[in-house]
């Protein structure tokens, strides 16, 4: 997990002691004019990205099937659906095998089920 969370950083260049802040950025609401404001540079930089979830979606083609035809339906019926059984001792089993001071520990359970494990 160290090592995960190690290329993520280097990828982000976290670790990285030569940054260089954008100091200039072309606005391409404002005539592509160049904007040195920080707001503003941040605000290009939000638009931007905002947008290019749509835009990449825009371009694939139109879908001629929905999920649900994919599915055997033997298999997985639609219209039903069921819940496995729940044992408190399993959970507590569970809770208890998360090191220490990992991070998984804050995705996987909730800050309630965390508080409560020292009773464990």
């Amino acid at each position: 997990m160290t090592k995960t969370w190690q290329g993520i950083n280097d990828i982000l260049s976290r670790n990285s002691k030569n940054t260089n802040p954008i100091q200039f950025l072309n606005d391409p609401n404002n005539n592509h004019s160049i904007s040195s404001d920080p707001r503003r540079i941040a605000t290009i930089i939000n638009e931007h990205f905002s947008l290019v979830s749509p835009n990449l979606g825009n371009k694939l083609p139109p879908a001629h099937h929905s999920y649900p035809d994919f599915l055997n339906a033997s298999d997985t019926p639609i219209t039903s659906f069921a819940f496995d059984l729940v044992i408190p001792d399993k959970v507590k089993q569970e809770i208890s095998r998360i090191p220490n001071g990992s991070p998984m520990v804050y995705l996987l359970a909730p800050l309630k089920l965390l508080s409560l494990r020292q009773m464990l």
